[in-house]
């Protein structure tokens, strides 16, 4: 056993999740504020729509106007449009709890599993000098079947995920994937728990060896 290579895997697998989960909170607190901002510009705007043109002074009007994305000018016929939605649906879209929000969350729990099956797996099985298939930790397992219901199954659960599921629990088949802050929290915390157990069982209860899991 390389105990420095697993310390090293362990903390850089730790570092990444750590990543993944930031990015999903502040993409979370991001589209609060432009959902806040949005509805605070669209108050504003029939304020001003009431002076000239008051039929137009209301929410029904201002929800069918266009959010735009694009590069120049949205005036200028050279503008490259990217994207287009209504302000409606953009609002519906950035809302706490909204597409957006389980969007980056699936992601993020997609993301965990892939740099654990797609590297650091490997790494640690190589500084264990086992194989790769003995490395068996129940969180990751669900992780794996929670990802395979969200890119094959549009992110409903599965009958796998009901009966074979050790750790993440209480949903049933049909179900939509939806994972609260804390929730989310949970999974990272219970991955890095998961991390401090392997290294303590490979390389002993020394403190130093564990500050790289953060584990609070």
């Amino acid at each position: 056993m390389d105990t420095n290579k697993l310390i090293e895997a362990v903390a850089e697998f730790v570092d990444a999740i750590d990543l993944q989960f930031g990015i999903y909170l502040d993409a979370c607190a991001g589209f609060q504020e432009i959902h806040e901002r949005t509805k605070k510009h669209q108050l504003e705007f029939i304020d001003k729509l009431k002076v000239e043109y008051p039929e137009k002074a209301n929410m029904e009007y201002m929800d069918s106007a266009l959010h735009l994305y694009g590069e120049g000018d949205p005036n200028d016929p050279q503008n490259i449009m990217w994207h287009k939605v209504t302000q409606k649906k953009f609002k519906e879209r950035t809302i706490k709890n909204g597409i957006n929000d389980k969007t980056v969350c699936r992601n993020c729990i997609v993301l965990i599993y892939e740099f654990w099956e797609t590297e650091y797996r490997n790494r640690v099985s190589q500084a264990l000098s086992v194989k790769r298939d003995t490395i068996l930790i129940p969180i990751i397992g669900d992780l794996r079947l929670i990802r395979h219901a969200i890119l094959h199954n549009k992110s409903r659960v599965t009958k796998d995920i009901v009966t074979k599921a050790e750790v993440i629990k209480g949903y049933n088949e049909g179900q939509e994937i939806i994972f609260s802050e804390k929730e989310i929290y949970g999974i990272v915390q219970a991955v890095k728990a998961a991390m401090d157990k392997l290294l303590r069982e490979n390389v002993g209860e020394d403190p130093k060896h564990r500050t790289v899991w953060h584990v609070r």
